[in-house]
């Protein structure tokens, strides 16, 4: 069995982390409406929406409330390592994703984001973030462009995970840390979810045996997972999230580029 890889160092909080009730997605969307960083219903976001919608004919984009927990650890995670407001900072699979808008309302000023849906670069605030339409496996981006890279609900639906891994390594400085999160049930047993391609992409929910294994590649790709990762940090009591009638939870993980690599 793969072990868990963790760099050590002092005063980190576990940085496995998976999302124990809806409570807590309640609770991270009033943080980012205190801080000023939730763009659901925001009036501020309302001009760019009208504009995306009169362009492409279509309903304005709206933020995913469900997300809540998933953008504001992302958000007090790149807070806590990287806090230099001048820090480049990528978002991969950025469409539609609120953590570009939270970081960018959180002051920082140089927030990049790519995704391969074209549309990503009409997105909000496309005169201060820089959006690319491109495969995040070849994004084009200078090798060390970024101190942080944050992947929120990417790597479950169909990406090569290796090739995923080895651009954001190649992407970040030394040091530099990377966000995930993604679908996640210790109990396993979603078999039955292999046919569905919501987004017409191909989708999984993860269980111990398959994060492990994508641990692995991030580590092989020089990726190693920061400290707390422990098998207790992926135990979960509830499935608070429902859709396409499965139920689960979501899992984050924290990774350091540069990190000694799986043996």
């Amino acid at each position: 069995m793969v072990r868990l890889h963790v760099v050590r160092r002092a005063h980190l909080a576990p940085l496995i982390r998976t999302l124990q009730s809806t409570s807590e997605i309640e609770a991270s969307r009033r943080s980012l409406q205190r801080r000023g960083l939730s763009s659901l219903g925001s009036a501020q976001l309302l001009p760019w929406q009208l504009l995306y919608a009169a362009r492409f004919i279509a309903r304005p984009l709206q933020v995913d409330a469900i997300k809540s927990w998933d953008v504001d650890s992302a958000i007090r995670l790149i807070e806590r390592h990287v806090p230099d407001r001048d820090a480049s900072i990528l978002d991969m699979g950025c469409f539609n994703s609120e953590v570009v808008y939270a970081l960018h309302a959180a002051g920082y000023r140089n927030v990049h984001g790519i995704d391969l849906n074209p549309r990503c670069e009409w997105m909000p605030y496309w005169h201060r973030i820089r959006y690319r339409t491109g495969d995040l496996t070849r994004s084009g981006y200078a090798t060390g462009a970024f101190q942080a890279i944050t992947c929120l609900s990417v790597v479950e639906h169909g990406v090569d995970v290796a090739a995923l891994a080895a651009e954001a390594r190649r992407l970040l400085t030394p040091g530099g840390i990377l966000v995930v999160t993604t679908d996640f049930d210790v109990r396993g047993g979603h078999s039955g979810h292999a046919g569905l391609t919501p987004f017409g992409l191909h989708w999984r929910i993860f269980d111990p045996t398959s994060i492990r294994k994508l641990i692995s590649v991030f580590a092989s790709a020089g990726l190693g997972l920061l400290e707390g990762g422990r098998e207790a940090d992926l135990v979960h009591d509830s499935c608070p999230i429902q859709w396409n009638g499965e139920r689960y939870t979501f899992l984050l993980l924290v990774f350091r580029a540069g990190a000694a690599r799986v043996s």
